[in-house]
């Protein structure tokens, strides 16, 4: 009982915490589109607003949005080739007209990622989309083993102890009793502080492996760049520290928010060692753990943001005072010096951070300009391998965020992470859902090898589009302690194996295996963790994320890929009022194998008659015919008569076939015995016969493959 009890407090103080549909809807974009019973005109018209206020904002009108990863190389060890583990993940944002002279790279601080950057927790732009307004080409940088970098314990060390807890992400945001600017109450079950938290992961220990991990990446990142400034939060300014001591000329300025204090590293006989020796003298400060040369890089200028309610007022001082006298020029923004007021320590997350990003703005134009002419504008691609993109907004939201009980305090669990891209002219009333499969994330859909991916063709046909990392992938962080150990992808996710196979159309050399030699393949191994342990598990907290997803932008088009094809035809059956179509694109799993016990899902749907047991499901063997794709063997499928899934039968369906996949026509005809509206298209049998494999979302003719999909949808969706 008191077990039960404590089970339905939970519930009941995660929903408390959810943001209600006019605040879900300020943060993805969409508030015109949540119109579920209004006509298509009236719900084009709605959805062509995008967001309150976005009028009044300025278009991100971009030469190039692109993901990609710097720094990915491998070893070879007994068990094959492994990776460093060294690598950044970068987002790319080029606008159409570069106003200012050096790229700006952003570095999150703590148990954060890039996220920091690019949006605020209600879902207002981040210092990062600020910039680019002002004409900067902008990298956001994930670290190491967080964002969209997996943590990988057999190369990044052992999960910390503990998960990053609410408890302590409060008191991380918490300034002086002069912090009035946090969007929210910040306080537990404050839908400002899921959203927050949601974000929070396992990081690299700051010491020497670290440093020695940026050290390497950030040289690869600025030989790419060439001369940037840095933007950075918290132990970031230690990142950009060491790009500066490792690229010297390279690094322009370093500007820093909540810069950490000078601190003396451990040393043997002293605090932080075991006793048994008699203590040493202090070690000298520094401000990271290995020793930098700071004549080497003393003409890089440096800034240091001070909030006037954080606790860098009383901090900033002595580091300043600290690194002039090691010979750099430093100046201190005061916010407060500019009416600016009421800042804690995550300034460019507050109500006010569009005002607060002017002083450094200001500072950077003082420090640099030059012509507008004398700067190169981004050449001009084809529309099939253009990463350009005209956007009303962009943002990230997590959804389906629960809280529970650790050992130590209340950590996040369950939530799905949704990037929603919205464009500035939008042609469509129902936006598109992407849903990716395998180990991967929402990376599958955003191209690869800095090519566009379908997000970009969706979104230049006049779609609003929604790109979903699944739970514990991506941007959404994996600890033993969130989602446990039966949840924690298998596979490992480090060793290379044969990854794009069989096809002269892999974005790689040819029937490339993934291995030392092709940067591609590692591009798209960089991606993955493994799939999930528990289907049904994965499934429910999936479900939990779409249902919150779709209830909030209305009816739309679900797009899946590989494994996430199990989890559209469940959010079909949860909410088939707001699934106008679906389109499965090589959805794993035959019916009624392994964990599919419902058919196509590991959780229960609705059959008509219906089922409490699956186990109760009579089943027969199917045969496809001669020449279908795949093994020709039987597959089960129901009985007849077989029952029907109830709630699909209205739910036009697309299943999508390459040529090394195998599931497709059980899949279908188990649907089409089942009432519902389900086609089978073979991309050979529409005149794309070159072999293409499980990921043609990514592969070199996806735009061809995608034009077969937009011109199915619009047959199928209108209004």
């Amino acid at each position: 009982m008191a077990a039960r009890a404590a089970d339905r407090e939970t519930r009941m103080e995660n929903e408390a915490g959810r943001m209600d549909r006019r605040d879900f809807l300020r943060l993805t974009g969409a508030l015109g589109a949540a119109l579920p019973f209004a006509t298509a005109a009236e719900r084009l018209a709605a959805a062509q607003q995008a967001v309150p206020g976005a009028a009044s904002l300025p278009v991100l009108d971009l030469a190039e949005w692109t993901q990609g990863y710097v720094g990915v190389e491998t070893i070879t060890l007994s068990r094959g080739d492994v990776f460093t583990g060294k690598y950044l993940s970068v987002e790319v944002w080029t606008p159409r007209q570069v106003r200012r002279p050096f790229p700006v790279i952003f570095v999150h601080g703590g148990t954060s990622q890039g996220l920091d950057w690019m949006t605020t927790p209600d879902g207002r732009r981040g210092w990062a989309l600020h910039f680019v307004e002002q004409g900067y080409k902008v990298y956001v940088v994930d670290r190491p083993g967080q964002g969209r970098n997996p943590y990988f314990p057999d190369v990044h060390g052992p999960y910390p102890a503990q998960a990053p807890t609410f408890e302590q992400g409060v008191r991380n945001i918490t300034g002086s009793a002069a912090h009035t600017q946090w969007p929210g109450s910040m306080q537990v079950g404050d839908a400002s502080v899921d959203q927050f938290m949601a974000s929070q992961g396992p990081a690299l220990a700051n010491g020497a492996p670290a440093e020695a991990t940026w050290r390497f990446c950030d040289g690869k990142l600025l030989d790419e760049t060439g001369p940037a400034i840095f933007v950075t939060h918290g132990d970031g300014a230690r990142f950009a520290m060491v790009a500066a001591d490792e690229r010297p000329a390279l690094v322009k300025a370093i500007v820093s928010v909540d810069m950490p204090a000078p601190f003396s590293p451990p040393r043997p006989g002293g605090p932080g060692f075991a006793a048994g020796g008699p203590a040493g003298p202090p070690a000298p400060l520094r401000m990271t753990t290995t020793q930098l040369d700071y004549a080497k890089w003393k003409a890089t200028a440096v800034a240091v943001v001070t909030p006037d309610a954080s606790a860098s007022v009383q901090r900033d001082p002595a580091t300043i005072a600290f690194l002039q006298q090691a010979g750099l020029g430093v100046d201190q923004i005061r916010l407060a010096d500019a009416g600016i007021r009421g800042n804690g320590p995550f300034v460019m997350l507050e109500k006010n951070n569009r005002e607060a990003v002017q002083p450094v703005l200001a500072w950077l134009d003082r420090r640099f300009s030059a012509p507008a002419s004398s700067i190169a504008q981004p050449a001009q691609r084809p529309n099939s391998d253009s990463t350009a993109l005209r956007l009303a907004d962009q943002g990230y939201r997590f959804v389906g965020v629960q809280r529970k009980m650790a050992r130590y305090g209340t950590v996040a669990v369950g939530q799905s992470g949704v990037q929603s891209f919205i464009p500035a002219e939008v042609r469509h009333p129902f936006p598109i859902v992407m849903i990716h499969g395998g180990g991967g994330q929402a990376t599958h859909m955003t191209g690869i090898g800095r090519r566009p991916g379908w997000l970009h063709y969706f979104v230049r046909e006049g779609y609003r589009v929604y790109v979903v990392d699944r739970p514990a992938y991506g941007r959404v962080p994996l600890h033993p302690d969130t989602f446990g150990d039966d949840y924690i992808p298998g596979g490992g996710g480090t060793a290379l194996q044969n990854i794009l196979r069989n096809s002269p159309l892999a974005p790689g050399d040819p029937r490339n295996t993934g291995l030392v030699g092709d940067d591609v393949p590692l591009q798209f191994a960089a991606t993955e963790a493994g799939n999930p342990r528990r289907m049904a598990e994965h499934t429910e907290h999936a479900l939990a994320g779409l249902t919150e997803l779709l209830d909030a932008i209305g009816p739309s088009v679900v797009v899946t890929h590989a494994w996430g094809g199990t989890l559209g035809f469940a959010i079909a059956d949860r909410r088939p009022a707001l699934v106008k179509a679906l389109v499965t694109v090589e959805g794993n799993n035959n019916p009624f194998e392994a964990e599919t016990v419902w058919g196509l899902t590991a959780v229960p749907v609705t059959y008509d008659p219906p089922v409490t047991d699956p186990k109760t499901i009579a089943l027969a063997d199917w045969t496809p015919p001669a020449g279908s794709p795949g093994p020709v063997r039987p597959y089960k499928i129901q009985a007849e008569p077989a029952r029907q899934l109830k709630n699909m039968t209205g739910i036009p369906m697309l299943w999508v076939q390459g040529e090394n996949a195998y599931a497709g026509p059980a899949q279908v005809r188990f649907l089409q015995q089942s009432g519902v509206t389900a086609e089978f298209m073979r991309l050979r049998d529409r005149g794309i016969a070159d072999g293409n494999t499980n990921l043609m979302p990514l592969e070199k003719n996806n735009f061809e493959v995608f034009g077969l999909l937009r011109d199915w949808i619009g047959t199928k969706v209108r209004g």
